[in-house]
């Protein structure tokens, strides 16, 4: 299990990462990779502003992991093996997975079908479309929906 680094000033109640849940996503890494995660935004202390994520989470060849707790309770996210990195059309490699943690957790591998893995354009950041092969389970986060929180960490 990774050490979680948090900063001081932030609540337990807001956490949304914690030892049980990056034990879960730990299962995909490294041990290398599993050593000390820090948490790099939280929508809750740096606003909801992707422009604000983007500028927290990137910094060289850093890998991420992006968890997100929708309005209903549900704990999902991604794990980016490459950098945030603005680009035209999708990029990354099969490292890349999505995972559900609450309510029952799960791990998804990409399926090579398509390289729909990893995204960051001008217009905004994106993870795979809801039609894509490699996104088994449905995201809350249309439009329509509002994310009580959102946290990066490397």
């Amino acid at each position: 299990v990774p050490l979680l680094h948090y900063p001081e000033n932030i609540s337990s109640e807001l956490l949304l990462l914690n030892k049980e849940y990056a034990w879960h996503i730990g299962g995909g890494f490294s041990q290398h990779d599993v050593q000390e995660w820090k948490l790099l935004y939280h929508s809750s202390l740096h606003g909801q502003s992707f422009n604000t994520f983007l500028g927290n989470v990137t910094n060289g060849d850093a890998q991420t992991v992006l968890v997100i707790k929708d309005t209903e309770g549900s704990v999902y996210g991604a794990y980016a093996s490459q950098p945030w990195e603005r680009h035209s059309d999708f990029y990354g490699d099969m490292k890349t997975f999505l995972f559900k943690l609450y309510p029952e957790p799960s791990i998804f591998r990409p399926t090579g079908a398509n390289k729909s893995l990893q995204w960051a354009s001008i217009k905004g950041t994106h993870l795979p479309p809801a039609h894509s092969p490699i996104l088994p389970f449905p995201t809350r986060a249309g439009s329509d929906q509002k994310l009580l929180n959102v946290g990066g960490y490397k």
